[in-house]
Parts: C-alpha cells; sequence; structure tokens
C-alpha cells in the first residue's frame, strides 16, 4: 500500500539566500562551532585548528546561500586564527605551517561553499521542474474530466430512450475514469494496485474476480500493469 501526500516544508527552506536572517545563522553555526572547538581544546591540546568550523560553513551555505557561506568562512577563520591557533588571542606572529594551514582552510571553504551553492541551484531547479509538471499534469486531468463529461452528456441525450445501453456504456466510462482519477491523485507517490483493479473491474461485478498474492514487489507490479492493459483493451475495444 501506497501513502501519498505533499513533501513538509523544511525551516531551512523558509531562509532567502542573502538575507539578513542567512547571515544570522552563519552566525550562530561559527559561534556554535567555536563553542565545540573550546571544548575540545579543553579535553586535548592536540585538536587541529579549524576541524569544527568546516560544518559550520557548509551549513550556512547550504542554508544561506553562498554569501552567508563565505561570511561564515571569514568569520570561523578569523577566530580560529586569533583564539585557537597559538600564540593565543592574537594574530601575530604566525609561523609558515600556520600560514598553510589559514590558506587551505579558507580554500577548503571556498571549495564547500561552491558545492553547496551548486547543490542548491539543481535542488531549485528539479523543484520548479517538479512544480511545473504537476501544474501540467493537474490541467491535463482538468480538459480529460472535462471532455469525458461532455461524453457522457451526449451519450445520455442521444440513448435517452435506452436506458440499459446508456448506463451500461456510463458505467464504463466512469470506471475508466475512476482509474485515471487514481493514479492523478497519487502525483507519482503510487496508487494501491488493489483499488486500481477495483475501479477497472467495478463495472462488471468486481465480487466475481479473486485478488490475491503479493503486490510489493516489481514482478507483481509488473504483472498487474499488463493486467489493467488487458482490461483496459478489453473495456474500450470489446473481445
Amino acid at each position: 500500500m501506497y501513502v501519498s501526500g505533499e513533501n513538509n516544508s523544511t525551516n531551512w527552506r523558509r531562509i532567502s539566500p542573502g538575507s539578513p536572517q542567512a547571515y544570522l545563522f552563519a552566525t550562530s553555526c561559527v559561534a556554535i562551532a567555536s563553542l565545540l572547538r573550546w571544548g575540545l581544546g579543553l579535553a586535548s591540546e592536540a585538536v587541529l585548528t579549524f576541524p569544527t568550523f568546516y560544518p559550520a560553513v557548509l551549513f550556512s551555505a547550504l542554508i544561506g546561500g553562498a554569501g552567508a557561506g563565505v561570511f561564515a568562512a571569514v568569520l570561523g577563520g578569523l577566530i580560529g586564527w586569533w583564539a585557537f591557533m597559538p600564540p593565543h588571542y592574537t594574530f601575530f606572529p604566525m609561523t609558515f605551517g600556520q600560514q598553510i594551514g589559514l590558506l587551505m582552510f579558507f580554500f577548503a571553504s571556498l571549495l564547500i561553499v561552491w558545492g553547496a551553492d551548486h547543490y542548491r541551484k539543481i535542488t531549485k531547479r528539479l523543484e520548479d521542474e517538479e512544480k511545473f509538471r504537476k501544474l501540467a499534469v493537474d490541467e491535463l486531468a482538468h480538459r480529460l474530466r472535462n471532455k469525458l463529461a461532455t461524453i457522457q452528456s451526449i451519450i445520455s441525450f442521444q440513448l435517452r430512450d435506452n436506458p440499459q445501453i446508456r448506463d451500461a456504456i456510463l458505467s464504463r466510462l466512469t470506471a475508466l475514469s475512476a482509474t485515471d482519477d487514481l493514479i492523478m491523485a497519487a502525483q507519482g507517490q503510487g496508487a494501491a494496485l488493489r483499488s486500481i483493479l477495483s475501479a477497472e473491474l467495478r463495472p462488471y461485478g468486481v465480487s466475481r474476480v479473486s485478488m490475491e498474492g503479493p503486490v510489493d514487489d516489481g514482478a507483481a507490479r509488473s504483472r498487474t500493469r499488463h493486467q489493467c492493459r488487458k482490461i483496459r483493451c478489453v473495456v474500450e475495444f470489446g473481445g
């Protein structure tokens, strides 16, 4: 059984890239990273200078955009340089190894920011494409329902003197429409196979059909799709 529904929006998607909230979030990430680095320093003096600041840069860039990521890298680099790089609480003097370490931190941070920003753009493009697809599918479904309603009205009028034939044709059209509605309502999340088969077979007396067996494995789904196509061909073309 498949459960359909929209994905819940996460809080980070509400932060606009480059907004004051994005820079505030980046500042919070750097503050947390600084506290973690301070705690690690109390536990051992052999801890490197910048390990806790890399995640801060990553999350800042993912959530707040490239500008917030660069801001977190610069702020984290300055704090790490001043507070955790010997001699502490001063910027100078620096050894050659410390200079290389600081440059490597900024270089790695820029790579992290670039990768996170690229990921954001790809995700945004995919979300926009998905929204457009859903809009197009909804519009197509709306047009199909309108056409079906028109066809049903024409059939009802033309066969008003033959209620038995009219009702048989309308019930089959309704069954076809019900299956399409199930698939449309699923919005790509899947629909229960039993529901699809029941909708297809309803005009012919679903109680006369036995449906059992696994429906979760790929082979079962393939067989069921094949049966649905056969049933639809019979409904549409007879035989």
